[in-house]
């Protein structure tokens, strides 16, 4: 997680690698070797996770549902949060608030926000209604709540969406990051023949043919429709999607994820100093 700003750390002997435009000329010159200035990132940054809870995370048809691979992600950004020193808060959210953990720092606060979000799964199959969720509700209360400029990571499978303005609202104050998590059936039909399907959200039930060419095809036009409008919706307010299958592993999306979140600085000051 990258903070607003950077601040002088110190002053160290240059080494093989280093940006040349970050010599120190005066110590250099004192010293008659190369030295080059350090920074470091300013501190204090406030990470919330916000984590979508609605009957259609808790589907999926290949190695884990949605919602276990939402409360992974939400315990690992969590721990990320926590190693980095900063402050971490949780919001779950279904139709309205379910949990609200404000951001704070300390181990005991990580903890608490881990249980509930590893929890999460257990509550929702065992004791929360199968209801449509409300992201626009989601982002309406974070852009209430958070006072100080902070990073939201946004956990759905984003079924919905009909949240733009209150999206927009969010991203105006703050670092946002939508966090899609799929499943191949959000994608392309299995071949299973006939099919008894249910709306998760809407509770609808129609039957298909799952084999049937034309009923394929128009799935899938579909689904990519609703996917280039999500992202459409993000492209146009400056968000970052990152997206997760429930069909592999979700580690290496994170850190390739993070990985360009991190080069993007350095990309900019280098073409910057081309200029």
């Amino acid at each position: 997680f990258r903070g607003r700003g950077i601040e002088f750390e110190e002053v160290r002997q240059y080494a093989p690698g280093d940006d040349v435009r970050s010599i120190d000329w005066k110590v250099t010159a004192r010293r008659n070797i190369p030295f080059v200035k350090r920074f470091r990132e300013e501190r204090e940054r406030t990470v919330m996770i916000g984590v979508e809870v609605s009957a259609s995370t808790q589907t999926g048809t290949q190695v884990q549902l949605k919602e276990t691979l939402l409360a992974k992600t939400g315990a690992v950004l969590t721990l990320i949060a926590e190693q980095n020193n900063d402050r971490v808060g949780l919001l779950t959210y279904g139709t309205d608030v379910q949990t609200y953990h404000p951001p704070r720092k300390g181990r005991g606060v990580v903890w608490r926000i881990l249980r509930e979000v590893l929890g999460s799964e257990r509550k929702t199959s065992e004791t929360r209604p199968q209801s449509p969720g409300d992201l626009a509700g989601m982002f309406e209360f974070l852009h209430r709540t958070l006072r100080k400029h902070s990073i939201v990571f946004v956990l759905s499978d984003f079924h919905d969406l009909g949240f733009e303005r209150a999206m927009g609202s969010l991203a105006r104050r703050h670092e946002v990051t939508c966090v899609r998590v799929t499943d191949p059936a959000d994608h392309e039909l299995p071949h299973v023949g006939l099919l008894r399907m249910a709306d998760p959200e809407t509770g609808q039930v129609s039957l298909i043919d799952t084999n049937d060419p034309f009923t394929r095809k128009h799935y899938q036009t579909e689904a990519e429709r609703h996917w280039k409008q999500f992202g459409d919706i993000c492209g146009r307010h400056g968000i970052d999607i990152l997206t997760l299958r429930t069909d592999g592993p979700f580690m290496p999306e994170l850190s390739k994820f993070f990985g360009r979140r991190n080069l993007r600085p350095r990309l900019k000051r280098a073409a910057a100093g081309g200029r």
